[in-house]
């Protein structure tokens, strides 16, 4: 029964990550219309001309540095979108051979009744960081867009004269916005469609990196499964060589997401340390507790934070998993089997490094770079507020 509910439960979880990469047109299918493949060039198109907004807030607003802050956070999300859909576009080849290679070897896992219990430990708590993560980066998306619709609900059910309309962004648009015209509610649309997708791309590309290293861990598991679980009558040297082939295959499967997730997070590293210092500034500088203001932040930066953690926290369990892979090798009393080719390939095995995830070759991606960017953007905190009181 406990098979059975893990196995219902990953299928569940596969299929809800699918749909979110097939919203955005960034889920590989064989024969796309026309529509899914301009789908992608859509929203970069929007998220550039929303960035290129938000930079002229930026520069209008230079002198009064809590205002021009409000517009970095949006900036950067922009920017991020437009590289997560722009680097995972043209790899859609990558991200069809990854899911061939991982699909086919974790459903074998999760039919085999003595290795469903391999994924059993982990599945639940990948499950509740994707969960927290979209639901952060989705909240952020509705603190966005809430508190304009309900100013202009309340205004027009107290009959409010004039009536002052919002914009759901900070930016600043080469012509006027004329307040309850076609060109207030265009600028409205455009906006809120482009922030919600903006938090759409974020929850289906980001989330699924977890899912990527998840797969990659279980393989590992069940060749470590495989050499604990030898007995002097199984075939050494057939182990070592569906070892070796599998190995060959995480190899692959590693390179790939490197390929796809490298410079998406080499971006997030620069980024995020800004993105992180601008929500800690904005939330200083509020003078008067207002819950909507503090709530909205908040989202942002645990949205923010979960995104980081994730990343850094899959990219060690990959290499925690390796490093347990050759412990379990070391520990399968090879020595005294008394087989000179089998105890051979386990020295040449025992010589591979441990699987690691990097970022175009800059930076291993480890749950240590988490407080070193928490520390980046704190550190550039205080700077601004320096800044600040200079030019007080």
């Amino acid at each position: 029964m406990a098979a059975t509910n893990t196995l219902r439960e990953y299928e569940a979880f596969m299929r809800t990550r699918k749909r979110f990469l097939y919203c955005v047109g960034l889920w590989p299918i064989k024969q796309p219309s026309l529509f899914y493949q301009l789908l992608p060039v859509f929203i970069i198109s929007m998220n550039i001309s929303g960035a290129c907004l938000t930079i002229s807030f930026i520069v209008a607003n230079s002198p009064k540095i809590p205002i021009m802050m409000k517009g970095f956070g949006t900036t950067i999300t922009f920017l991020t979108t437009t590289f997560r859909t722009f680097f995972s576009m043209p790899r859609r080849k990558y991200v069809r051979v990854l899911h061939e290679d991982l699909d086919h070897f974790t459903n074998s896992i999760v039919k085999d009744s003595a290795t469903i219990n391999l994924i059993s430990g982990r599945l639940p708590l990948v499950r509740k960081l994707v969960i927290n993560l979209t639901c952060f980066v989705m909240l952020t998306a509705v603190t966005y867009l809430v508190p304009p619709v309900t100013n202009m609900i309340n205004q027009y059910i107290h009959d409010t004269r004039p009536r002052t309309y919002r914009l759901v962004l900070p930016m600043k648009y080469p012509w006027s916005i004329v307040d309850g015209t076609a060109s207030y509610y265009c600028a409205f649309i455009f906006e809120s469609v482009n922030f919600f997708v903006s938090c759409m791309v974020a929850a289906a590309v980001d989330s699924h990196f977890m899912v990527y290293i998840l797969q990659l861990s279980w393989e590992l598991r069940a060749m470590s499964h495989q050499f604990s679980d030898l007995k002097d009558h199984d075939d050494y040297d057939l182990v070592v060589q569906d070892c070796i082939r599998s190995y060959k295959r995480l190899i692959r499967c590693r390179d790939n997401v490197e390929k796809i997730y490298g410079p998406i997070f080499l971006w997030m590293m620069v980024s995020s340390a800004v993105t992180m210092c601008a929500c800690v500034f904005q939330l200083a500088n509020i003078r008067a507790l207002s819950f909507i203001q503090i709530f909205h932040i908040g989202m942002y930066l645990g949205a923010r934070l979960s995104l980081l953690f994730g990343y850094t926290w899959s990219g060690t369990v990959l290499t925690t998993e390796s490093e347990a892979l050759r412990d379990t090798i070391y520990s399968s009393n090879w020595p005294g089997s008394g087989r000179q080719r089998y105890m051979t390939s386990i020295l040449i095995m025992l010589t591979q490094k441990p699987l690691v995830i990097s970022a175009c070759s800059f930076a291993a991606i480890s749950i240590k770079l988490f407080p070193k960017l928490i520390n980046t953007a704190i550190s550039y905190f205080f700077l601004l507020r320096t800044m600040e009181d200079k030019k007080k």
